[in-house]
């Protein structure tokens, strides 16, 4: 009799396993097409972006979502502001642009913080949460304008700076879903 409970056991448990799987994946897919849909123009871009990372492409709960693509914003800010770092102490960067480009690595700062704010915020307060996410992706204004007043063309930080506001874009609409629930 044990034998036979646990051979049923183990049949149910392999049937209701691959069910379950494809309902879990259903779950993620939509999470992320819901969230993506957010973001307009860029919907193909933020599905490719987020299914490529682990942790938001398996994101089961909006909430998860939003702090995987947190982790991931605020993550690419930093390294972002570490390229731009090197960039300035590059013996091939102008004399002329450094002032412009210390400006840009502390405005990159500022918004791996608002990001890093926006994180410890979304669990308590999802408005406050996206505020600051979408406030990170303002503080390009500051460093392209620094850069445009002091004539600095460079295109990496251009697209850096691309990158940034997509990523505040993608945060905001993650959050939007949390708000949604």
């Amino acid at each position: 009799m044990v034998l036979a409970t646990l051979s049923f056991f183990f049949f149910l448990h392999s049937v209701a396993s691959p069910i379950s799987a494809t309902t879990h994946q259903k779950v993620q897919s939509h999470l992320l097409q819901k969230a993506c849909n957010r973001t307009h123009e860029y919907q193909n871009l933020c599905l490719k972006v987020l299914k490529s990372d682990p942790q938001t492409a398996s994101a089961s709960t909006p909430l998860a979502l939003a702090n995987g693509v947190l982790k991931m914003a605020m993550s690419d800010t930093i390294m972002a502001s570490e390229r731009i770092r090197v960039l300035l102490t590059s013996k091939y960067t102008k004399p002329a642009y450094k002032a412009a480009m210390e400006g840009c690595i502390y405005w990159y700062n500022v918004a791996a913080g608002d990001f890093n704010v926006s994180m410890r915020e979304l669990n308590e307060d999802p408005p406050t949460a996206n505020y600051d996410a979408m406030l990170a992706g303002t503080q390009t204004q500051y460093f392209q304008n620094a850069l445009a007043s002091d004539r600095v063309q460079v295109p990496e930080i251009v697209t850096l700076n691309i990158k940034l506001v997509f990523f505040s874009l993608v945060a905001g609409a993650s959050i939007d879903i949390v708000e949604l629930n």
